[in-house]
């Protein structure tokens, strides 16, 4: 049996517990952020009051797909005080200044609770938060579980030992803050031949792998990974 190490390349198919540690947290905030934000929307859908307010100034600024608009605008709730209120986000959405439009607030804080009356406005932010954040974790623990339930590494013969052909390029990148690869292999099993992907090496562990060297190693055969043991 034999090994040949032809490529080394980053890879981001391996969730690693560390990974999920981290990503895990980011995610539930904004999953959590989303469900605020989405009740805070349905609120004002469903308890708000609705008036016209005047465009008294719009910022224009350059953005990715081309000009956005950031209005000001005055309105008068129920009891006729004046409010002014400088919306949060920019649009690409058209506004000048002199121009009504349709806005909605809460009876109880008429100044911070006022939004532009529209579905994008009362709902892509949330909306936007909540997928990004439920979806992305859904997708990385399972991802992560989908690993552990992986059919185990085995040995093709214990204690089986394999000589390194050659190791040619090198595509290194940063992880946990040292410098690491993943080594694409190629080898024989079953008289066929595999190609897979080696786990995360350190800088220190790819020294070792000179050609000519013997070393032992695991692989899943219902998997493209192989496991060097250094």
């Amino acid at each position: 049996m034999s090994l040949k190490i032809f490529q080394r390349k980053q890879s981001h198919h391996t969730i690693s517990l560390a990974h999920l540690v981290l990503a895990v947290p980011i995610f539930l905030f904004m999953s959590l952020a989303g469900i605020w934000f989405s009740f805070f929307s349905a609120k004002l859908e469903i308890n708000g009051i609705q008036t016209r307010a005047l465009i008294t100034n719009v910022e224009i600024t350059s953005g990715e797909n081309g000009p956005e608009y950031r209005p000001t605008f005055s309105f008068r709730d129920e009891t006729g005080k004046n409010y002014e209120k400088r919306q949060n986000t920019a649009t690409t959405k058209y506004y000048k200044k002199g121009e009504q439009i349709d806005v909605i607030y809460l009876r109880e804080n008429p100044s911070k609770s006022v939004k532009i009356y529209g579905f994008g406005e009362l709902w892509f932010i949330p909306i936007f938060i909540l997928t990004f954040g439920i979806g992305g974790l859904v997708s990385i623990i399972f991802r992560y579980l989908n690993q552990k339930r992986a059919a185990p590494w085995i040995k093709p013969k214990e204690g089986a030992r394999l000589k390194l052909l050659g190791m040619f390029g090198s595509s290194r990148y940063w992880h946990m803050s040292q410098q690491t690869d993943r080594i694409e292999v190629q080898y024989q099993y079953n008289q066929k031949t595999r190609k897979g992907t080696s786990q995360i090496l350190t800088k220190k562990q790819i020294k070792k792998l000179v050609p000519g060297t013997e070393i032992q190693f695991r692989f899943d055969p219902n998997s493209p990974e192989v496991y060097i043991i250094i």
